[in-house]
């Protein structure tokens, strides 16, 4: 039983963490068709935004220009509909959220201790 409920709370403070981070960091306005170019990783990136691009990228995100900040953006199915939104985060954001996320479980699983006694 527990080895079951650990992930599904896992997964529950991941997508909470997620979600507070687009209410406080909503998405930037979207931006006229033709007016966004494809991003190329940079050489004067630091490695670990070129660690959190290749990331990015992986995860399925593409790389956009707004007012001068690089934005990764993809498409998302909303739950509980078949309507999709974009989602953009910038990388700064998004190693917050997967840091805290991560705090987070570390906590959880602190909290819940070691239920086996020897």
């Amino acid at each position: 039983m527990r080895t079951v409920t650990l992930p599904f709370l896992a997964l529950a403070i991941g997508l909470a963490v997620l979600s507070m981070a687009q209410a406080e960091n909503p998405a930037p306005p979207p931006v006229a068709a033709g007016t966004t170019a494809a991003v190329q990783p940079q050489p004067d990136m630091n490695a670990a935004d070129a660690a959190e691009d290749k990331f990015l990228r992986e995860q399925g995100y593409k790389p956009e220009m707004r007012k001068g900040t690089r934005y990764y953006c993809r498409r998302q199915t909303v739950m509980g509909t078949r309507f999709e939104q974009t989602v953009c985060t910038t990388a700064e954001q998004s190693r917050d959220v997967r840091q805290h996320s991560k705090e987070m479980i570390e906590h959880a699983q602190r909290a819940q201790g070691n239920p086996i006694k020897g």
